[in-house]
Formats: C-alpha cells, sequence, structure tokens
C-alpha cells in the first residue's frame, strides 16, 4: 500500500507522534497532526533526553519485584503507588506480575533489543532530514556509585544484565577524581556507557519536528480528540470542539491519555501515568565538558541541555490528570544540594507522565485497515521515538504487520 495521496491524522503531537507525522508527511501522505497543544504537559517536554539504547531489558523480573520494597519513596527511594489512584494500578499491577514470567521477560528483551538496535541511527536520519543534525549528540554517560560496596554490586550487575546495544567500560582514576572533586567526594565507583546519545533539548527537539511537518506542508489542529469511530467503510476522528475529520488511517499515539481512544477502537490498553519529576536551572555551573550523570543510589538523573542543566527522578504510579506531588521536587532539591551538584536557585519544577504497560513494553501496530497506534513507551519514549516512526511507514506501506512488531501487539492484553 502506498503511503502517497493518503490523508492520515495523527494524534498526539509528543515525540513520538511528531516523528511519525513528519516521516508520513515526508513520504506524500496529507497528515492531520492533532494535539491539545499543551506542550509542558508532555513526558516529551520533560525528559531526560538520554536515548538510552542499553534499556533492552523490561521492568518486568522478579528481581525488580524483591527490591521494590527498598525503592519506595517511604523508604526514601524513587518508586510511589498514589493510594486514590489504587483502582487503576491495582489491575495494572496484577498484569505486571504476571509479565514477569521469566519466559515472557526474555522474549521482551530479544523484541526490545532488536527495536533499541534502530534507535539512535533513526535520530540521527531523522534530524538530518528535517535539517537539524545538531539534535542529536553522540555522547555517553556516567554511572555512578557512592559507596565502594554499591559500586561493586553495580559492576556485578551490569556484567549479568542484557544492555543490548549498550556498551559500557568502568571509569578510570583521572575520571573518578574530577567527579569527586564536582560531587564533593561522593561517588565511589561507576561505569562510562560509550555508545549512547542523547537529544540536545526534548522541548526543543518537539519544536522543531512541529516547525518540520508544517514545512512539509503537514496540518496541525490544536484540539482534542473526543471519539474515534471505525466503522465498516471509514473512520471517523470527533473533537471536541465539534469538528469531525474522515480520514483514510489514523495513529493513535496520545501517550498516557491514549486508553481511552483505544476502547473506541475495540482495544484494551492498560495503561498507567508514571509520572516523572525534574527540575531545570536555567542557570547553572554544568562544566562543557561533562557528561550526563545517573546516581543510581539516588536513581537521580543529571544532564545539560540548550535551556539549561536538569535533575530528573521519581516513578509515581497513578492517573495523569492527578496533582503533582510538591514532595517530589523538595526531596529532589534536598538532593542536589547533598550533592554539591553545579547548578544555581531553586529550579523549575515540572510533573509529567510517562504511558506504561503492564509488561513495560510499547505498543505498536495495527488494529483495523484503518487504525494504527504507537503508544505505551514508558521510560524510553525519546529512546524510540524515531525508531518507532520507521515503524509506523513499514505499517503503513504493508498490509501485514512486520513480524519484527509482532511482540508489541496491543492485542497482548485483550
Amino acid at each position: 500500500m502506498s503511503v502517497k495521496g493518503q490523508h492520515i491524522a495523527v494524534i498526539g503531537g509528543g515525540l513520538i507522534g511528531a516523528s511519525a507525522a513528519v516521516r508520513l508527511q515526508q513520504a506524500g501522505a496529507q497528515v492531520t497532526l492533532i494535539d491539545p497543544g499543551q506542550e509542558r504537559d508532555r513526558a516529551s517536554f520533560g525528559n531526560a533526553g538520554h536515548i538510552v539504547i542499553e534499556s533492552a531489558e523490561p521492568l518486568t523480573s522478579w528481581a525488580q519485584v524483591r527490591s521494590a520494597p527498598g525503592r519506595l519513596f517511604g523508604m526514601g527511594g524513587p518508586l510511589d503507588f498514589r493510594l486514590g489512584d489504587i483502582t487503576l494500578w491495582g489491575p495494572w499491577a496484577l498484569r505486571y506480575l504476571i509479565a514477569c514470567k521469566p519466559s515472557r521477560f526474555r522474549a521482551g528483551t530479544a523484541a526490545l533489543g532488536a527495536l533499541l538496535e534502530r534507535a539512535i541511527p533513526a535520530w540521527h536520519a531523522l534530524a538530518v532530514d528535517i535539517g537539524r543534525p545538531d539534535l542529536v549528540q553522540d555522547v555517553g554517560y556516567f554511572h555512578l556509585w557512592e559507596s565502594e560496596a554499591s559500586a561493586q554490586r553495580g559492576l556485578i550487575d551490569l556484567a549479568h544484565a542484557d544492555l543490548g546495544p549498550g556498551r559500557y567500560r568502568p571509569i578510570d582514576m583521572a575520571e573518578l577524581e574530577q567527579m569527586q572533586a564536582l560531587f564533593d567526594g561522593r561517588p565511589q565507583g561507576g561505569a562510562y556507557f560509550e555508545n549512547t546519545a542523547k537529544l540536545a533539548d526534548p522541548g526543543q527537539t518537539v519544536e522543531a519536528l512541529w516547525s518540520a511537518f508544517a514545512a512539509a506542508g503537514g496540518q496541525a489542529i490544536i484540539g482534542t480528540v473526543d471519539r474515534l469511530e471505525d466503522g465498516p467503510n471509514r473512520i471517523q476522528v470527533r473533537l471536541r470542539d465539534g469538528l469531525s475529520l474522515t480520514p483514510d488511517q489514523i495513529l493513535v499515539a496520545a501517550g498516557a491519555r491514549s486508553a481511552r481512544l483505544m476502547r473506541h477502537l475495540g482495544a484494551k490498553a492498560p495503561l498507567v501515568a508514571e509520572r516523572g519529576y525534574h527540575l531545570h536551572f536555567p542557570e547553572h555551573d554544568w562544566p562543557e565538558d561533562l557528561k550526563p550523570i545517573l546516581f543510581a543510589d539516588r536513581f537521580i538523573y543529571l544532564t545539560r541541555f540548550n535551556s539549561g542543566a536538569r535533575a530528573t527522578s521519581f516513578t509515581e504510579i497513578g492517573r495523569p490528570d492527578a496533582p503533582p506531588d510538591p514532595r517530589k521536587w523538595a526531596a529532589l532539591k534536598r538532593q542536589l544540594a547533598e550533592l554539591k551538584a553545579p547548578v544555581r536557585g531553586d529550579g523549575v519544577p515540572w510533573m509529567g507522565c510517562r504511558p506504561t504497560l503492564p509488561d513495560f513494553l510499547p505498543a505498536i501496530g495495527r488494529l483495523s485497515p484503518r487504525a494504527l497506534y504507537a503508544l505505551g513507551h514508558q521510560h524510553i519514549g525519546a529512546t524510540l521515538a524515531a525508531a518507532t516512526a520507521e515503524a509506523v511507514m513499514d505499517l503503513v506501506e504493508t498490509d501485514a504487520t512486520p513480524s519484527r512488531l509482532n511482540m508489541f501487539d496491543i492485542r497482548r492484553f485483550n
């Protein structure tokens, strides 16, 4: 099936939806991109920007289950469950435990690793094609531990983990001394991931994709989709303001808010919002040559973007529209003070929602001749946005789902 001349509506304008919209428009489709227009609310705006090709293992294993109590927010960790949202995450947690079955974990690791192989090449290709190769930076990152014991355990864990295409080495003495000088002697050991990459700035990357989409002739609608109707002869997209579209195909890429739309199409998408928090510092003293840093004992990721330095943390399970928890920002601020991180001021707070399915695998596929989806990318939406856009192109151009996407079929939850 040729993409040329088709009218395709893409619902969701974050990194996933915008990347797919650009690719489809460049290939000759007439694309309408529909998005509520709340840029700061997107996970794409506030994420860490790291292209995590080493995250081949889904977070569905009995090791994760056993370690969860020690990672709870009440114990000083990053993991929290909103008690008021237990009717959402309770059933989700049961599905999660089922997904921890070793055979499913191994199959998920293999499928995710294959998709991650394309992550960095796909991003470079997309950035070049929109005339912004500067958006993707080939830079590694430091994975640090603050005691000799945790460093020893951490290096052993890395040695036994399936890191997909990721590659690392223990840090050398000069690197360790640099880190200790910067962070008050804190790190006692670490690893350096050599072949990863990062976005120069996630929010600016979304803006660049939208600009490239418009320049290629794409149409954007700022609005909220109220209902999808996939009938025998056509699909209809109804917006809350009364506007109605009848495209040839649609792509649902609305992140944590995709579940309702998928129900309209007859599919279950048991999503929760993994709510992440950050503090962004326009003013900072981050050295020009300093790579991004993960403080593994604290579950804090520090990096520098064009717009400033950023500290990200926390996995708060709940509904996407629940109010943020100010305790998370306060805790993050205390941690940065203890580390003597090279940032200035209080930082600009943000909270956003990662869309996460119980098996921690994305959902990429086709529901009908007219309905496609790309959602549930959990912590690796920024990583897989460009590779997912390539997969969407394959789905649009062929009648059959490519075998490499079989594990990502949303009907695994029906």
